[in-house]
């Protein structure tokens, strides 16, 4: 069963104008463009070749065609294989991690993440971990992607947990939302922001679909970490020239550095106050052991040192913050939130 679409909520990602809803897509009152609505998911994903996760399109029609009769883990099966890899165990573990950066957030804010808990999105949603989680907190989440393949692997999963009436997933550009002005109380975007061509349009955008005193958290991996880059697993990436990055790391034996772009710790706060002022927080991950990723003795005696010399040397955090491995980010929007 598709769930019902909120068309109210949505405005045309070009022009901000009103859409009207024809059945089969969704039409711009305004300046004529056309959204086509595929397995009941709004496309407003823009027409061009920017992103490097368009996914076939036959594969996305086998998915929606079985979703009905498969559970979610046998949907998955059939979208990526039964290869028991990294990325397997890492989809698995989505709803766990949607828990863990919840706690993440609870943690910045010193409470609960949001004063208001009426609508929420989550930007680069994947296979639905993390809307799961504000599915069970929030009125009404909403979930974007571009890949059609995830999205109907979340909306599969969110038919399995029966939160099918309480979020929704649209295929649509991290940097072109299609939602009315501050629509949501509570935006994040976990392991997103690296993989976005223009960052600061992206941050623009939640800004503007935020409701005042609403909040954005998100991750950032640094691009100055001490460790291995966590992409391609290769040390040193963050500090060559960006335009020497993709030959660097085919250079150490990658197979190249298309599609990403980490921040610095200095860049990261420049975008931030350029739209919430001093109204954000940076933090780093706890690194508490995940048992959904086993870790060996060695990893172990790491991530408690790591954990230790931050917590209890306020000398060493200072010095290193600059090159932990990834941030987490708490931003405000100024002014009082609306009376619901």
């Amino acid at each position: 069963m598709v769930p019902m679409l909120r068309v109210q909520d949505f405005v045309c990602p070009q022009c901000q104008a009103e859409l009207r809803d024809d059945g089969a897509s969704l039409a711009c009152t305004a300046c004529a463009a056309v959204y086509p609505v595929r397995y009941g998911i709004p496309d407003f994903r823009p027409g061009s070749d920017l992103s490097i996760y368009y996914d076939d399109a036959a594969e996305a029609a086998e998915l929606a065609a079985r979703a009905e009769s498969l559970d979610y883990e046998a949907l998955e099966t059939l979208a990526f294989g039964k290869a028991d890899t990294f990325q397997r165990a890492y989809r698995r573990a989505a709803e766990a991690r949607g828990e863990d950066n919840w706690a993440e957030a609870e943690r910045l804010a010193g409470g609960a993440p949001t004063p208001a808990l009426g609508s929420a999105l989550d930007i680069g949603c994947g296979p639905g971990g993390n809307l799961v989680t504000l599915a069970r907190r929030f009125d009404h989440a909403y979930g974007v992607d571009v890949n059609f393949k995830l999205l109907i692997l979340a909306r599969k999963r969110l038919m399995d947990r029966g939160l099918a009436d309480k979020a929704t997933v649209i295929a649509a550009s991290a940097v072109q939302l299609p939602f009315r002005t501050g629509r949501f109380d509570f935006v994040t975007a976990m392991n997103v922001i690296e993989h976005v061509e223009d960052q600061r349009g992206m941050v623009a955008d939640v800004h503007r679909v935020l409701a005042r005193g609403g909040r954005f958290f998100f991750d950032s991996p640094n691009r100055f970490t001490l460790l291995p880059e966590p992409h391609v697993k290769i040390w040193g990436v963050g500090f060559v020239p960006r335009a020497w990055a993709d030959g660097y790391v085919k250079w150490m034996g990658g197979s190249g550095y298309q599609g990403k772009r980490l921040l610095s710790l200095v860049e990261m706060r420049r975008m931030m106050r350029r739209h919430y002022g001093k109204g954000y927080v940076v933090g780093i991950p706890s690194f508490e052991e995940r048992t959904y990723f086993p870790e060996g003795k060695l990893k172990k005696l790491a991530r408690q040192a790591y954990n230790g010399a931050f917590r209890r040397t306020p000398l060493v955090r200072t010095a290193l913050f600059p090159f932990v491995p990834t941030y987490h980010v708490l931003a405000t929007k100024p002014g009082d939130p609306v009376p619901s």
